[in-house]
């Protein structure tokens, strides 16, 4: 009898221990403390590094390079920013870059007569891209059925609207970071002179009339209802210790990785060692200013990749000492329509229905708010 139970007792202990290991719960023994070990772990010389490729001096310690995200552009679009006679790139106020699959023609018309339209805004310039990944594996079909090549289709899509740059690299969940990382590379070379950045989903609303009132100062929109005024022109000073540099959207404060085997969103203690994530900006609506931009990019060079792109900006972002700003009217979750609420909101996901982002635009367009 005794020994029946220490059987019992030994099975339940081993289905217990299979269980913990299971749920990643033996991973959190061995975690590293975020605060007290994380920036040690970054390369201190970063913003060095940084400095020198930015005034394009190269040194002994470029051989330290780790990362190049050096993929094929498919699709260029190398002349997207520049002036009419091609001899120079011309002022944006805002180049929006939306992150969109290959399939996704329908949202990216409906963008294209919504919310992303292109041309001069009271505040400057916008221009709209959509970055794609490869077309490998991917079919489409004509309206009788028969198919057609995935190239040509984005092929004559780029040649009706330019406003397609495509990588070659395999768009897939965990491969968003690659896609980010070269978005950010295409818009500092050849979009240089683009104040702001916006990468965003192809599934979100945006108000551009809102997120060119944000840009005015973003430290002061949440919280001063001259914003919303007809007769709101200059907005407050900003703060004397911002740099420019502007990393903004939905940010996330001491979330921890998910170590559980059951989840894709599952992070090793190898991937990930540290206890909790940097603070971070959901990638579904991300705004970088230029200074932003390129210090991240470059800082690129030095920090290990990683495959979740929110997290990985964070990591850019601390590396170089760039704090993220968060926002209460970017929403990483559908929000029901109101005319309170969106006479504010910047950006809300949750638009995959094109019929549903056409009819909240048009409203909004009409009560000029969009």
């Amino acid at each position: 009898m005794k020994r029946r139970m220490l059987k019992i007792v030994l099975l339940c202990s081993l289905l217990v221990g299979i269980l913990f290991q299971y749920l990643g719960l033996f991973d959190n023994l061995f975690v590293i403390e975020f605060e007290a070990n994380f920036d040690s772990s970054l390369n201190r010389n970063i913003l060095n590094l940084v400095e020198d490729h930015k005034r394009g001096v190269r040194n002994e310690n470029s051989s330290g390079i780790i990362n190049s995200y050096n993929y094929r552009f498919i699709i260029e679009n190398k002349h997207k920013c520049k002036n009419k006679s091609g001899e120079s790139y011309e002022h944006v106020r805002v180049l929006i870059m939306i992150k969109s699959a290959i399939k996704h023609i329908e949202s990216r018309d409906g963008i294209r007569s919504t919310w992303g339209s292109e041309g001069k805004f009271s505040d400057g310039l916008i221009k709209r891209v959509f970055v794609l990944g490869s077309c490998d594996g991917v079919q489409f079909e004509d309206l009788k059925g028969k198919e057609i090549t995935c190239e040509n289709v984005i092929k004559n899509e780029s040649m009706t609207n330019n406003d397609i740059v495509q990588i070659d690299f395999i768009d897939n969940y965990y491969n968003n970071t690659i896609k980010m990382m070269s978005a950010q590379k295409w818009a500092v070379k050849f979009c240089p002179k683009a104040d702001f950045i916006l990468f965003v989903d192809d599934d979100y609303y945006v108000s551009m009339k809102n997120l060119l009132k944000f840009l005015r100062n973003p430290f002061t929109y949440d919280d001063d209802p001259n914003y919303f005024s007809e007769n709101f022109v200059i907005p407050k000073p900003l703060p004397s210790n911002f740099d420019g540099r502007l990393y903004a959207g939905h940010v996330y404060v001491n979330e921890p990785p998910i170590r559980s085997k059951m989840s894709k969103w599952r992070i090793s203690l190898q991937e990930y060692p540290y206890s909790l994530f940097p603070p971070f900006v959901l990638a579904g609506t991300l705004i970088l200013s230029n200074s932003a931009l390129i210090d991240i990019y470059y800082a690129s060079f030095y920090v290990k990749h990683f495959r979740f792109d929110d997290v990985y900006i964070a990591m850019l972002a601390r590396s170089v000492k760039i704090k993220p700003l968060h926002s209460t009217h970017i929403f990483t979750e559908k929000q029901t329509y109101s005319r309170e609420k969106y006479s504010t909101l910047i950006a809300s996901h949750g638009f995959k229905n094109v019929n549903e982002l056409l009819k909240v635009w048009r409203i909004q367009k009409r009560l000029g708010f969009a």
